[in-house]
């Protein structure tokens, strides 16, 4: 067994699956897998492992984003060989090798290791949300008064540590749609939150750098790097539209950095 990369992605996001493939094989010889849903098949060949996902105990259509999203929670099923997954949107340009800054597959082993989310609208809601479920449910806060919530575009999850947990998280969202009648915001993301906080799981923040979303004001590319802050972000997040809005967003961003990393 070894760690691995990881990415989901279906037809909807074949124009981002080569660009995002060649910035991560650009930095890495770990191993790669894709998960290709809805009998997506590359149409060219690629240097990963491609592997067709069943869509039998996925609990969504597989007209909804949220079919996708929950596959999150079952890539130990699909990658038996993987101890360790760094799992990365195929929507997010991967400049660093960031994996590499921290022990982070080896953090996993205690921690799921993820960003924080700052973008306003989502945690917000979150008591709102999950008390018609959970009634005894209550937002968490960091010990500097900030929302203990999570961006699920990257993480980095053990086998040993988080197999079980995510096949539970999977559980709970089934439940939530039995009871409420409804999906949860932002596909898997509140749920996994709800999860890590109703379950008290160790969690352990990486730089937000590592998972830079578009709609963060004081992003910025100075001398062909992205920044944020005014410090250099590793992966940054095409996140929201769809997958052609992203694509488009994708080729600007390489040409306001004249093609630095990849090609438009």
């Amino acid at each position: 067994m070894r760690p691995m990369i990881v990415t989901i992605c279906n037809a909807s996001y074949a124009g981002l699956l080569e660009l995002w493939l060649a910035a991560i094989r650009s930095l890495t010889d770990l191993p790669v897998s894709v998960l290709c849903l809805n009998s997506f098949r590359p149409k060219v060949a690629l240097p990963c492992n491609v592997i067709q996902v069943p869509e039998e105990g996925n609990p969504f259509p597989r007209d909804l984003p949220d079919h996708a999203c929950a596959e999150k929670l079952r890539l130990f099923e699909h990658l038996p060989e993987a101890s360790h997954i760094l799992f990365i949107d195929v929507d997010i340009l991967v400049l660093q090798a960031f994996w590499e800054l921290e022990p982070y597959f080896a953090i996993s082993d205690s921690s799921l290791v993820l960003t924080p989310d700052l973008f306003v609208g989502y945690k917000e809601k979150m008591e709102e949300e999950f008390q018609p479920f959970d009634p005894d449910f209550r937002m968490r806060y960091t010990e500097d008064d900030g929302f203990f919530y999570f961006n699920t575009g990257v993480f980095f999850a053990s086998r040993e540590t988080h197999a079980a947990w995510f096949r539970r998280f999977l559980e709970t969202w089934k439940d939530y749609l039995i009871t409420t009648g409804k999906r949860p915001s932002i596909f898997d993301q509140n749920m996994i939150n709800y999860c890590l906080i109703r379950f008290n799981l160790p969690v352990h923040s990486m730089p937000v750098t590592n998972n830079c979303l578009r709609q963060y004001e004081t992003f910025a590319i100075e001398d062909g790097q992205p920044t944020l802050n005014g410090e250099e972000v590793n992966a940054y997040h095409f996140n929201g539209g769809d997958g052609d809005k992203k694509l488009e967003r994708w080729r600007d961003l390489l040409r306001r950095m004249e093609g630095r990393y990849g090609t438009t």
